[in-house]
């Protein structure tokens, strides 16, 4: 008889209810800041106040909708499965189409977990040779339960779990 292999538990991280709580409050907070500049000072800077309301109360509807469907990220055996929030369809990537995970901070804004594609694993896109010029070619989105940090030890700590796992069920 062949060696068993362990198989490896699936792992659902999902995200932070309280961050997205915390960025509902800071954009009806800016939106209210917009709108009692306009009632106060209708004649100065209206472009601007508008285009700060606009932008700020976007982030209403997407903040109430992490309140509602937090993101997960499904890891299983073959890859990761990003759900939730505004996301339409799930996005599926496998282990095998992944270089690994780092932590990613373009341009010294805050700080995200981003990783790159091992070549021919995915169609290039013009998104993907901007990304790399910044220094990922994908990224997950902020607002985990964990940092960045954290998230990227979790991920590569699956992802070659899970590669071991995958070789030694090849090589029986």
């Amino acid at each position: 008889m062949g060696k068993t292999v362990e198989l490896i538990e699936p792992r659902v991280i999902r995200g932070s209810r309280g961050k997205a709580l915390l960025l509902l409050f800071g954009c009806l907070i800016f939106v209210l800041a917009g709108i009692g500049t306009l009632k106060h000072h209708p004649n100065d800077g209206q472009a601007m106040t508008w285009t700060g309301i606009i932008f700020f109360g976007l982030g209403v509807p997407v903040a109430i909708s992490l309140l509602i469907r937090p993101q997960t990220l499904a890891l299983d055996r073959d890859g990761f499965i990003l759900d939730g929030g505004l996301l339409v369809r799930p996005k599926k990537v496998a282990w095998r189409d992944v270089k690994g995970f780092h932590v990613w901070r373009p341009r010294n804004r805050s700080k995200s977990v981003g990783y790159d594609f091992e070549p021919g694993a995915r169609k290039e896109t013009a998104l993907m040779r901007v990304n790399r010029r910044l220094g990922a070619e994908d990224c997950l989105p902020g607002g985990w339960q964990y940092s960045p940090d954290k998230m990227v030890e979790i991920l590569n700590s699956y992802r070659l779990q899970a590669l071991t796992r995958q070789s030694e069920v090849r090589s029986e």
